[in-house]
């Protein structure tokens, strides 16, 4: 079985080098490239994407080689799982690479990758796939609570793994240590099938890796880490060698420590500030890592050293007696507890204070939140337009129709023009900001129903800032504010 494993991985290592650089192409033929934003990614130079494709065909292509070589190995292999269990597992990794592949190409909306997601764990629920819920007998009760969980697992572990994917080979070295815990376990304790999808899974990592290392020239993209999550997900369930489930998820929760603990701490720092779950940022533990001086290369080698750690101790507790797997866990609150005070205290802390703001908010308390959310995506604008969203958001708890930004020399062509939906009201507010060039903006907020009579310091420090950003930029957007035009003058209060 040795030499079987052996050969799997090397037909899948071999067909990842030979179909990356065919598939780059592709890439770049078709607009599936990765932008450099010079804030949130890392990059420094446009990168094509449609990681995943190749994984996937070099993984199917290593299975279908060694069964044409080796038939009779090749149908013992499937022994142990029944066949519509296959079907579901491959009709499920085509919905995933479907929609990881579209994203790369154009970006898809949260809400349709999620509802995607969700008709993958549906098709493997129906075939089989089903995580039973733990201190539940079997019955109607525990079949219903069975589905959540299992989607909730599912979820979690295709998007940890799409949240992780922020560094050069991060996404694909996680996914190799936790791939080959998945692969020992399942090796050791014969379970054939889970063995040989977890080494074609691990030769094609490794094989993409040489693309994907820093610098890459090729990345996973979403198709990549989506799938590579699918995969974890469904081979951790499915390799679980214990029959109570809250330490058959212990192994795959151990290998998968680095990008669920990531995933944890951006959630809550997103909901702390109020933010969109969604809403990518640069505050992951890898960007982490390199703010504090780590190169890029140096970063990803920790990162890999914790993946590491984690995977041994999840090996521990998968062949050790209940004391150390008691001992295991204790060493990972104690991490936990660590990581939570490195780099996510002040977002924990955060997060349960403004949740309990959100508890008892009144009218009065949800405007200033408004106002805060609002100056936090205006200091992130870097174009009118950019304003123009942040601001609407603001619109809409103040309960005002409009805002526009002009030059008062020229009130007919504003700058930034924001709308949200009429309300009737007649207030109007009015701000000026004086530019570090000695001009001037004038800001209109129409419509207010409220008592509004100014804008909140927060919301008026934060345009002032931004449009001086934008004049301290480049000629086209000194262009826009009209630095060269002849703006009015007079003692008005500095933005």
């Amino acid at each position: 079985m040795i030499t079987a494993y052996a050969i799997i991985f090397c037909l899948a290592f071999t067909a990842t080098v030979l179909l990356a650089p065919v598939v780059r192409f592709v890439a770049v033929q078709i607009g599936a490239v990765d932008h450099p934003d010079g804030h949130r990614k890392v990059h420094t130079k446009v990168t094509p994407r449609l990681g995943g494709p190749v994984l996937a065909l070099a993984m199917l292509a290593a299975a279908g080689m060694y069964a044409w070589m080796s038939p009779q190995t090749g149908r013992a292999f499937l022994s142990d799982v029944p066949l519509i269990r296959v079907w579901g597992f491959l009709a499920g990794l085509v919905i995933i690479l479907v929609l990881g592949t579209w994203d790369d190409i154009a970006p898809v909306k949260p809400r349709t990758k999620l509802a995607f997601q969700t008709l993958a764990v549906l098709v493997c629920f129906a075939t089989g796939y089903r995580i039973n819920v733990p201190l539940l007998p079997s019955g109607p009760v525990a079949d219903l609570l069975s589905l959540p969980l299992t989607w909730f697992w599912m979820v979690a572990c295709i998007n940890a793994m799409n949240l992780v994917d922020g560094m050069d080979g991060l996404a694909s070295g996680v996914a190799f240590f936790a791939g080959a815990v998945i692969f020992v376990l399942a090796a050791v304790f014969g379970r054939l099938s889970v063995a040989v999808v977890s080494v074609a899974m691990l030769g094609s990592v490794v094989g993409f890796l040489m693309y994907n290392f820093h610098p890459a020239v090729m990345f996973l993209g979403d198709s990549g880490s989506l799938l590579l999550g699918y995969m974890i997900a469904i081979l951790a369930w499915t390799g679980s060698l214990k029959s109570h489930a809250t330490v058959a998820l212990l192994i795959p929760v151990l290998a998968l420590g680095l990008p669920i603990m990531d995933t944890l701490l951006a959630i809550l720092r997103r909901l702390s500030r109020r933010l969109p779950v969604s809403q990518a940022d640069r505050e992951h533990i890898h960007h982490k890592l390199l703010a504090i001086g780590f190169s890029h290369k140096e970063a990803v080698i920790v990162l890999y050293a914790a993946c590491l750690t984690l995977a041994a101790a999840a090996l521990a507790a998968a062949s050790a007696s209940s004391l150390v797997v008691g001992v295991v866990l204790a060493g990972l609150c104690i991490c936990a507890m660590l990581a939570v005070h490195m780099i996510g205290a002040g977002e924990l802390f955060a997060f349960f204070r403004r949740l309990g703001e959100s508890i008892r908010a009144r009218g009065g308390e949800r405007l200033d939140s408004a106002a805060k959310r609002a100056a936090f995506w205006l200091a992130l604008s870097e174009s009118p337009e950019q304003v123009a969203r942040s601001l609407e958001q603001y619109l809409a708890v103040l309960g005002a129709s409009g805002a526009r930004i002009m030059r008062p020399s020229d009130p007919l062509e504003p700058i930034v023009h924001a709308t949200w939906q009429p309300t009737g009201g007649h207030k109007i507010i009015e701000e000026f900001f004086t530019l570090p060039s000695g001009g001037r903006l004038l800001l209109v907020v129409e419509g207010i129903k409220g008592d509004a009579s100014q804008l909140p310091d927060e919301v008026r420090r934060a345009l002032g800032r931004v449009f001086s950003d934008m004049e301290d930029g480049d000629e086209g957007q000194r262009e826009v504010l009209g630095e060269r035009a002849d703006l009015a003058s007079g003692e008005m209060p500095a933005g």
